[in-house]
């Protein structure tokens, strides 16, 4: 249902008291472009396999987990204030089935929803930590296997540089042998 935006900005003035502004929805976009790019390195990270690109998708990802925490109880804080407000919102499908609910029933309920929503969210949190994980200990295994090969290489030639040859190793050893061990 598409409405002409004056109806649009009367209704939203009617549910929430004020009318939005552009300046919100600058904002609102700035958001969502810089969320998209970050996820964009996700999956470059991902695909490239470099673990620094990983970072900045899960520090969004954290942010918005303790954004959600907090509206979690600030929803759980003010029950009768939200019961108000669904009831009165127009677009809300469900508004005279939570006018009907007691406090109770709707307070579990918020808790429920709560829950699960953050549970959701801390097992995509460790979803992309131990992708984090994965592909570090793959770029330490590269980074080790590298440095073995340049040590080897540079054992090998070091080796035939400094050892002399047979031949001047046998011409430099004393002929004498050391003197027996005695006891007195």
């Amino acid at each position: 249902m598409l409405l002409h935006p004056e109806l649009y900005q009367e209704r939203y003035f009617e549910t929430y008291g004020t009318t939005p502004r552009s300046a919100d929805n600058s904002v609102a976009l700035a958001i969502a472009f810089f969320s998209f790019l970050i996820t964009i390195l996700l999956i470059y990270g991902a695909i490239t396999r470099e673990p620094t690109y990983l970072l900045p998708f899960f520090c969004m990802q954290v942010f918005d987990f303790c954004v959600n925490l907090l509206g979690a109880v600030g929803a759980i804080s003010y029950i009768p204030e939200l019961k108000l407000m669904l009831k009165n919102n127009p677009n809300f499908p469900v508004g005279d089935a939570v006018d009907k609910m007691d406090m109770t029933t709707l307070m579990m309920t918020v808790v429920m929803v709560s829950v699960t929503i953050l549970t959701i969210k801390a097992y995509l949190i460790a979803c992309v930590w131990s992708c984090y994980k994965i592909l570090l200990s793959f770029h330490v295994k590269k980074a080790r296997n590298a440095f073995m090969f340049q040590i080897n290489q540079s054992d090998e030639t070091e080796t035939h540089s400094l050892l002399p040859n047979y031949e001047d190793a046998v011409k430099d050893t004393p002929k004498e042998s050391p003197p027996p061990y005695t006891s007195n």
